[in-house]
């Protein structure tokens, strides 16, 4: 079993802590563990060339970027994982920008739905499959470290962090917001404890059936996510998971919100087959399916 840590944060500070702690109970629970500085390496941004997708969609490659950086040298080593911790500082009520520039060049590139599809095709056409390891379920936890004393000031650190492992379809096993640390070393053992606690979680989540595992920390609003953000959809009790992009509803039961997703809603999940499923739908099927149409059409 192998467990990757990667810190967005700063060399042995605070978010590296946190994340050495996660990975001593994933060492503790079986794991090979690896802890990877993200900030000492060069991840340039995305670009939105598209030469990745095109390469192993249209082309018969394997995902590259064209960016000549350490980007690749990272992916490898998701793709070699079992599981993988992410800690990311919160500067800004979100995690950095580093953060963001990696997922914006690993996630459209390794959508899990899109490669999955195009294996099929390659098979049948007798090319070379997609990268195994780009095709094998992962499951991943986050930490969100921010400095604030208060919540609200770290708001949009875990519900961003979810944007790294969607797109691949990683499970999310277990995830830790940290604030109102600094300076209170009992607060800091504390999160140090349940860090320890979230490394053995990932580790024990390790071969188990992703859609049938227990969530260990705190339920939160979304049943699928664990988030407590809701978008309110005009004036009615129907609200949205703005991390799931799922749909529910609202109600108000002996002076606490109560949201209800259905089922199927909950299927439609970005962090779903189904919502992920429709994702490519959107993008791949009905554009060349609204194409056919137009060109019958036009012979008419």
């Amino acid at each position: 079993m192998k467990v990757l840590g990667l810190n967005f944060g700063r060399d042995r500070q605070q978010c590296e802590s946190y994340l050495v702690k996660a990975l001593e109970g994933a060492a503790a629970a079986g794991a090979e563990t690896e802890l990877v500085r993200m900030c000492n390496l060069n991840i340039k941004r995305c670009i939105g060339c598209g030469s990745c997708t095109r390469g192993w969609i249209k082309e018969g490659k394997q995902c590259k970027c064209i960016h000549k950086d350490d980007f690749q040298a990272v992916m490898e080593k998701i793709l070699d994982a079992d599981a993988i911790i992410v800690a990311a500082p919160v500067y800004v009520l979100a995690p950095t920008g580093m953060f963001k520039d990696f997922v914006d060049r690993m996630g459209p590139a390794h959508d899990f739905v899109v490669m999955y599809n195009t294996n099929i095709e390659r098979i049948a056409k007798g090319q070379d499959p997609i990268d195994p390891r780009a095709l094998k379920r992962k499951y991943v936890a986050y930490i969100s470290v921010g400095g604030a004393r208060v919540q609200h000031w770290v708001s949009f650190g875990l519900p961003t962090m979810q944007t790294f492992g969607f797109p691949m379809h990683m499970k999310v096993v277990d995830q830790l917001d940290i604030y109102g640390a600094y300076g209170s070393p009992a607060r800091a053992q504390m999160f140090a404890e349940r860090a320890t606690e979230l490394g053995g979680n990932v580790t024990a989540a390790i071969g188990q059936d992703p859609d049938s595992l227990v969530w260990p920390a705190e339920p939160g609003t979304c049943p699928v996510c664990h988030g407590n953000h809701l978008t309110i959809l005009g004036t009615g009790t129907q609200v949205e998971c703005p991390i799931c992009g799922i749909t529910g509803e609202m109600a108000i039961v002996d002076d606490e919100i109560q949201v209800t997703f259905s089922a199927e809603q909950q299927y439609h999940s970005r962090l779903n087959w189904g919502g992920l499923e429709d994702h490519y739908n959107e993008l791949h099927v009905e554009p060349a399916r609204r194409a056919v149409a137009a060109a019958a059409a036009a012979t008419e």
